[in-house]
């Protein structure tokens, strides 16, 4: 299976569980991972992650999602 990736900036979370919850009514997420400082600064979330996508379409709808502010995670 190939995959499909995108970056997502500007999110709220520091919790992956939480961004793939977000991103799976796009569609197949197999995998999300959020972008931490160093654990020496507290490893805390650098608002930005990477999910990853079965398909391409999924991907790339998403991602002009992103692009239009039409799709914006917050904490939940």
């Amino acid at each position: 299976m190939e995959k499909f990736g995108l970056q997502a900036q500007g999110f709220f979370t520091d919790d992956a569980r939480t961004l793939q919850r977000a991103f799976e009514q796009f569609g197949n997420v197999l995998s999300c991972r959020v972008v931490r400082d160093d654990p020496e600064f507290g490893s805390r979330s650098k608002m930005c992650g990477f999910v990853e996508f079965s398909k391409r379409a999924i991907a790339s709808k998403v991602q002009q999602l992103l692009m239009d502010n039409l799709f914006v995670l917050g904490n939940s």
